[in-house]
């Protein structure tokens, strides 16, 4: 989120303020990089003493690493960063080949996805269309929906709302050498989204599955929220960035309505040092723990909205927010 801000005016975080937070990331990066010392191993959380807990490049969080290595190597020009990022995006590669769940936005295009923007080497555009082939693989056009994984015997066709984020990797591809009918199946992904998991009050439900022989929607659940009935803070953010992107590649004015009605909520569920709870249907609020992953993704979102926003005061509205969380977090 700090990456994506640019200070405008007098109220905003300052360019010091930013170079202060982002330095600190970087130092925190590169012992991270030292600490972890494999590419075959991805940082996911941290335990009670401090140590990295780690996963292979499969889990849907691996990418995030190398991206921030990417984003960090932009912003100082250090090639301590560079050759970091090297190393744990190509411990990436072999996903590109990944059809199992609707993960590889998550995963390649932070990695990859920012690798190719900054360098434009070609290999890395070519494992983004073939990563954007995979992801494409798992749409049903009777349904014009992407599974989002195997659904056991638990779900017979889950779809999450967090692959509106993997969504930017289907529109960059469709307009970057691969197929270009990419660009119209992730949009209708993103109608029926907008139509099924955003609620009237401009809530999400995290899960919905259907049944593929008719499209019906079986029931309302939760992979990661309270129920599903309740709100998950990240996936309400994931959301809120998800159209606000659609929006930003198609013009479809479903999105931006969408994308507004999420962010709205959103804002209006935060307690007051703008850090979400986890669910925001949680009883237990306000003792419940909070979610910073959903505040930062939020933030991104928010940012991208104000972007998009037609009006000055929406575009002042949601930027003051993203900011007011990002200077909290």
């Amino acid at each position: 989120a700090c990456a994506r801000l640019t200070p405008r005016g007098a109220n905003e975080i300052s360019a010091a303020e930013l170079n202060e937070v982002l330095d600190f990331a970087g130092k925190q990066l590169l012992r991270s990089a030292e600490e972890i010392g494999s590419a075959g191993r991805f940082p996911r959380f941290t335990g009670p003493g401090g140590a990295w807990a780690t996963v292979d490049s499969h889990q849907w969080s691996s990418g995030f690493f190398a991206g921030c290595l990417w984003l960090l190597w932009e912003h100082s020009g250090d090639e301590r960063f560079r050759r970091c990022a090297e190393k744990w995006t190509a411990g990436m590669e072999k996903e590109k080949y990944n059809r199992e769940n609707h993960n590889n936005g998550f995963m390649m295009f932070t990695s990859f996805g920012n690798a190719y923007r900054l360098t434009k080497k070609e290999e890395y555009r070519e494992t983004l269309i073939e990563s954007a082939r995979s992801l494409a693989s798992l749409y049903d056009p009777k349904l014009g929906l992407i599974k989002a994984m195997d659904g056991g015997l638990k779900w017979k066709y889950p779809v999450l709302v967090d692959t509106m984020v993997n969504l930017e990797l289907l529109f960059w591809a469709a307009r970057g050498g691969g197929d270009p009918a990419w660009r119209a199946l992730a949009e209708t992904h993103a109608l029926r989204t907008a139509h099924d998991h955003v609620r009237a009050d401009g809530s999400t439900c995290q899960l919905i599955d259907y049944d593929p022989a008719t499209g019906d929607i079986l029931k309302y659940d939760i992979l990661c929220g309270l129920s599903g009935q309740s709100a998950w803070a990240r996936g309400q953010g994931q959301a809120i960035y998800g159209f606000a992107v659609a929006y930003r590649e198609t013009g479809n004015r479903v999105f931006l309505g969408a994308a507004r009605r999420l962010a709205d909520y959103f804002i209006s569920q935060l307690p007051p040092d703008k850090v979400p709870y986890w669910d925001f249907r949680d009883p237990g609020i306000p003792n419940v723990i909070r979610d910073t992953s959903a505040a930062s993704v939020a933030a991104c979102g928010l940012l991208e909205l104000s972007a998009q926003a037609e009006v000055s005061i929406e575009q002042e509205r949601f930027r003051t927010a993203a900011i007011e969380i990002v200077r909290s977090l």
